[in-house]
């Protein structure tokens, strides 16, 4: 009887350590993590900027496994949510099928990160949630996109 009693609290003990807690579909504005040494991000610098692209390209530098999931912040509701990325491949059938996954990347052996987040016109506001070891980090970033008119002017006036 011992044995099967312990037999079964390995089993569970050890089923319970592999569980993989996914990140939230939202975020609220008012949440500020509950650590700020998961990762640091170098672009943009000062957590903000302005560009006349259609994507901008966030990296920095975290702690190796750390697993980021981005946000966008949804206007109407007042809450970030989930951004999701289309995926094209080509099926077994010779179907095209566009599949969406969540903008998630993992911090590597390297200790860096990069990820393209595509903008839209006019105010970004981009929620970058660093998970790790059940702590968590919030970094929010504030990117704009302009057309180009209006970005060669900025680089004019800071001649």
């Amino acid at each position: 009887m011992k044995k099967i009693v312990s037999l079964i609290l390995i089993l569970v003990l050890s089923l319970s350590m592999g569980a993989v807690y996914a990140a939230p579909d939202t975020v609220s504005p008012e949440d500020l993590g509950t650590t700020n040494n998961l990762i640091s991000v170098l672009t943009p610098e000062n957590l903000k900027d302005s560009t006349a692209d259609e994507t901008y390209i966030v990296s920095g530098m975290g702690v190796t496994g750390a697993v980021l999931t981005f946000y966008k912040y949804d206007e109407v509701n007042k809450v970030y949510t989930k951004i999701f990325v289309p995926v094209s491949y080509v099926d077994q059938f010779g179907t095209s099928v566009v599949k969406y996954n969540e903008a998630t990347i993992t911090v590597g052996e390297t200790g860096r990160f990069i990820n393209t987040v595509s903008l839209v016109n006019g105010k970004n506001n981009i929620l970058i949630r660093a998970e790790h070891n059940g702590f968590y980090q919030i970094v929010k970033l504030d990117l704009t996109k302009n057309s180009a008119f209006i970005e060669a002017i900025k680089n004019l006036l800071s001649i």
